[in-house]
This record gives C-alpha cells, structure tokens and sequence, in this order.
C-alpha cells in the first residue's frame, strides 16, 4: 500500500499544529490579562494623582474646605 502525495495531513501533523495554536492562543491571553492589569492600575494611579493635585491646589489657595459630614465621622471614631 503505497501513500498518495495529495493525502493530506497526518494524524501527528495535525496534533502538532493544534498544540502551536493552543500555545500561541495561552501566550496570547496572557499578555491581554498583563496589559488589562497594567491599565487597571494605571487609571488607579491617574485616579489618585489627580486627588493629590486637587488638595495641593485647596491647600496653596488657602481653600480649608471640607465637606460638613467629615467632623461628625470624626467625632465618631475618636468617641470612646
């Protein structure tokens, strides 16, 4: 029994190929969930730079503003 040269794939040839694929589809995923929690944290850190910037611009303005409700949360946790 001869093979013909147009049979097509052979069994471990086509095993092979999937496990290239599955690789390449894990890295792929990986690298999505790398960057998806780098730019997680990154809006986090723009998030609280810019709280910062905000205080520091009340501050140098001479703004003591704070909201009514922080003195009665105040009073509550330092209450024995």
């Amino acid at each position: 029994m001869r093979r013909q040269a147009d049979a097509g794939f052979t069994l471990i040839e086509a095993l092979v190929a999937m496990a290239v694929l599955a690789l390449g589809a894990v890295s792929l995923l990986s690298a999505s969930e790398g960057h998806t929690r780098r730019i997680t944290d990154l809006s986090d850190r723009v998030a609280a730079r810019w709280a910062a910037e905000y205080r520091l611009s009340e501050l140098r303005a001479g703004c003591q503003r704070r909201p009514q409700h922080w003195k009665s949360m105040a009073s509550t946790l330092t209450s024995p």
